[in-house]
């Protein structure tokens, strides 16, 4: 294995770094080979290098992606410290949920600090997100799973991918959730929550500065419950839930729905979730908009990553919610 310095770089990262910086300033590959003593040949492999190294990015500017009057639309509705809108090429889930994923990492490698603890509900969506973050000079990083194993199982070999790039490239930890998402009982939950690697990974969770999550229909989240949910229970959630929020099912007004549910329920309290510092949702999609709405306007989330036809649809959403509360009566005292 390659010895690299305290940036992570190889002796041939930091060739590819000059080889980048002399041909992105002009010069020919033939130039860049006289003033590095290399060959042509040697200069275009470098180049190469750089960019699949992520040392070099080439910057396309999407005049969709840039829309101010959006973007103002959005702050003004739900006040947030950041904001990423994105164009994707092609319209199918894996074409959303790459767009989204790069963007995704883009955003946190701005909020990430040396020896934070990340927490990261898994899902097909948030995995593209871990792939998306290049070779970073921040150490000390732990990335903390929020969702129950039987959930990041369902997308097992993206979370094992997403895992590995974030382990060998990197070089942060992963601590993952062995719990299941919802129990048959609450004696269950509680009986194992005693056990020493449950009380670590709620420590872990209890620490992190930073969450990353997506959102789904509550539907699609059952689905992933075969035998722990009655068939009362969820219809009862299909009747009043329009998504969750790291696994807890959330009305229009993000108020729990099912509390003897939520009682089954792994993974971090609503109350903490919401006290944490940086929280960044990564979400687009009709079937979605409802949730992100009720996440956004409730401070589940201040950072978010979605796509130019969902934020519009938050945004209408939004002036609705407006409209409707002025129509409504004032209660006389």
């Amino acid at each position: 294995m390659a010895r690299t310095d305290r940036h992570g770089l190889t002796v041939r990262d930091r060739l590819a770094l000059d080889a980048a910086k002399l041909y992105y300033s002009r010069l020919s590959q033939a130039e860049v080979a006289e003033r590095l003593f290399v060959n042509r040949a040697t200069v275009s492999k470098l180049l190469s290098t750089a960019r699949r190294k992520g040392l070099v990015r080439t910057v396309i500017r999407d005049p969709r992606e840039m829309d101010t009057e959006l973007y103002g639309a959005l702050n003004a509705a739900y006040d947030l410290s950041s904001l990423r809108l994105v164009v994707p090429v092609g319209r199918g889930p894996m074409d959303k949920r790459h767009a989204l994923g790069v963007a995704g990492a883009e955003l946190l490698e701005g909020l990430v600090q040396v020896s934070d603890t990340l927490g990261m509900w898994w899902s097909q969506t948030t995995c593209e997100v871990a792939r998306g973050f290049r070779r970073t000079a921040t150490r000390g990083v732990r990335i903390v799973g929020l969702n129950g194993s039987d959930d990041s199982a369902h997308d097992l070999a993206a979370w094992e991918s997403a895992r590995e790039h974030i382990e060998r490239e990197l070089g942060w930890e992963t601590v993952a959730a062995r719990t299941p998402h919802i129990y048959s009982s609450l004696s269950d939950k509680l009986e194992s929550e005693r056990t020493p690697e449950a009380r670590a990974v709620r420590a872990a969770q209890n620490a992190c500065r930073i969450t990353v999550f997506s959102t789904s229909s509550a539907h699609a989240l059952m689905a992933r419950q075969p035998d722990t949910l009655s068939e009362d229970e969820r219809a009862r959630i299909e009747c009043t839930s329009v998504g969750h929020i790291c696994g807890h099912f959330i009305d229009t007004d993000a108020r729990i729905c099912e509390p003897i549910v939520n009682q089954r329920t792994s993974g971090l309290p609503l109350a903490t979730l919401r006290n944490v510092e940086q929280k960044v949702l990564v979400a687009c999609g009709p079937d979605k908009v409802a949730a992100m709405d009720a996440i956004l306007a409730n401070r589940y989330a201040n950072h978010l990553v979605t796509d130019v036809d969902t934020a519009r649809d938050l945004v209408r959403m939004s002036e609705d919610r407006q409209r409707t509360r002025a129509d409504s009566p004032i209660a006389e005292p």
